[in-house]
């Protein structure tokens, strides 16, 4: 057993433990023949306390019997009925209670707490050996049928016929063998039944009720230690006994009535976040629905727009060669001519993306380094921003994606692009970065579910006007701008959005006037096809 192992354990036995110490200390001469004063007052304290454990359980389980379908519980509702009722006999039986049918005394009280006993330990074997199975009513009635007829007969035994029960009980000489035979029996199936319910909760099993079931049964072995040693009916091991079994009761109180009252409530609050969830995406699933019956108004214009440009590259295309011909000689000009071939092609692609995407068309998909692909298109990023802004690229190797680079251009691009409109003729710097980012857990944010799992980062961060938080929920909405008349399209951050979403991916913005705004783009680095909604998934248990 570990260090670790052995200190949860004393952790969870504390008190079982505490109370099995205290017996050795129980033993100094002063203390063993120690006298309680006023015992049976006390006794009948304790008893009192005990009874209205076992009848608040028996009443609880037995007002769920039609929703509660456990059979150890509906077991265990039976049985402490007749367990209260024989700790009721065992309290008006004491010496110096009055007559109960016949005189009370101490071998009396002791037949009905053995009997409560053996039913006790009846339920921890029964409860730790059964699983817990469905079973019908019918059968709950015949349980607590059978074990009233019990208490019937042993108490008519009791109070009429107690000549022909063994003795107990000696005045001047203690207990018997036999009584002290019959508590080592209990005490060795309670210590069995207490490890089979600890070693349920070492694995998980219903952990909080297992651990309460465990320190029950640890507690009624001490309890019952204490009572095979104790030599008059009111003395420290008589009284200590009668202390661990009410706290063996408590034990099994918080173990299963508070947990089936506190479930409920449990469950309830659990529907509550759930519907809260739920609300909350239907609302943005709203909004997704508005976004891509705006986007979908554009399919039909999307072929023409891509014919028309299309022949526009084509004309440039064309000028370029021919330029590069003409000066075929001067290494500056065909460096220039270079840079309009790549941003003709590059643009051709978005094109024909575009065109897909308009009829719904899957792109063939790869695995993609992102950092390489960044790379690829570095030499277009720094024609499209001023020479106010400082353009910082951090690139972390290893971080792969299953999507195409034209998706990837298409996202850095219009982020850029954005980027640069915020920051406007102010002297200002727009930071790229990308990583391998491992979630352990759902990243959840004020707008956000991201799953756990294995992520490509790629944050665009810039140090420009910032976006309002009226505006926040509106950027991603085709046509929506800021950026005044002429200025802007409002196509760019719908085209992100829409092109993140087929990725299955997420995206994370975060802005502040006048400081500046962060674009985070998840992308999942599992190598298989799949789409998320995006900002619309269930969070899902592992």
């Amino acid at each position: 057993m570990t260090s670790t192992t052995l200190k949860n354990f004393f952790k969870d036995f504390s008190l079982p433990i505490f109370s099995a110490v205290l017996i050795e200390f129980l033993y100094l001469p002063s203390l063993r023949s120690a006298q309680m004063p006023s015992y049976l007052t006390i006794h009948s304290i304790f008893e009192v306390f005990s009874v209205t454990l076992c009848f608040m359980i028996f009443t609880f389980q037995w007002s769920i019997k039609e929703k509660q379908t456990k059979s150890d519980l509906r077991f265990l509702s039976c049985m402490f009925l007749s367990i209260g009722l024989y700790d009721l006999f065992h309290m008006l039986s004491y010496k110096g209670m009055p007559t109960l049918v016949t005189p009370s005394g101490v071998e009396k009280a002791i037949y009905f707490w053995l009997a409560a006993r053996a039913a006790q330990t009846v339920v921890f074997v029964m409860m730790a050996i059964k699983p817990s199975v469905e079973t019908s009513i019918e059968k709950l009635y015949m349980k607590m049928g059978f074990s009233i007829a019990m208490f019937c007969a042993f108490s008519w035994t009791v109070l009429f016929h107690m000549d022909v029960l063994p003795r107990m009980f000696i005045a001047g000489k203690g207990l018997t063998p036999l009584k002290v035979q019959l508590e080592y029996a209990f005490i060795a199936l309670s210590f069995i039944a207490g490890v089979v319910f600890y070693r349920r909760k070492l694995k998980g099993i219903e952990s909080d009720r297992n651990l309460f079931l465990a320190n029950s049964s640890f507690m009624m072995v001490v309890a019952g230690f204490a009572l095979t040693l104790y030599d008059q009916h009111d003395d420290m091991f008589n009284f200590y006994g009668h202390v661990l079994k009410t706290a063996a009761y408590v034990y099994i109180y918080r173990g299963i009535l508070s947990r089936e009252l506190i479930r409920p409530y449990d469950e309830i609050e659990k529907l509550k976040n759930e519907l809260q969830l739920g609300l909350k995406n239907f609302r943005a699933l709203e909004t997704e629905y508005t976004r891509a019956k705006k986007i979908a108004s554009l399919g039909a214009e999307v072929g023409h727009i891509a014919h028309d440009l299309n022949n526009v590259l084509t004309v440039i295309s064309v000028n370029a060669q021919s330029l590069a011909r003409a000066h075929s000689n001067d290494e500056v000009t065909l460096r220039k001519v270079d840079v309009i071939k790549n941003a003709v092609m590059k643009s051709s692609e978005f094109l024909r993306s575009l065109v897909n995407f308009s009829k719904n068309v899957e792109t063939e998909k790869n695995v993609i380094d992102v950092a390489a692909s960044l790379k690829g298109i570095h030499s277009l990023l720094n024609p499209l921003l001023g020479k106010n802004i400082k353009l910082n690229i951090v690139s972390e190797s290893g971080a792969s994606i299953w999507s195409t680079q034209t998706d990837v251009h298409q996202i850095v691009l219009n982020l850029i692009v954005n980027a640069r409109d915020a920051i406007g003729h102010k002297t200002g710097t727009i930071d790229i970065s990308t990583y391998k980012k491992v979630l352990g857990e759902d990243l959840v944010t004020d707008h956000y579910l991201i799953p756990k799992g294995t992520y490509s980062v790629i944050k665009v961060s810039d140090t420009g006007a910032g976006i309002s938080q009226e505006n926040m929920s509106k950027i991603f909405e085709p046509f929506f701008t800021t950026k005044g008349e002429g200025k802007g399209s409002g196509i760019g951050l719908a085209t992100v959005r829409s092109i993140v979403s087929k990725n299955g991916g997420h995206i994370i913005v975060e802005s502040e006037l006048n400081k500046g705004t962060c674009f985070s783009i998840y992308l999942s680095c599992n190598y298989c096809v799949y789409v998320l909604p995006l900002d619309l998934q269930n969070k899902k248990s592992a």
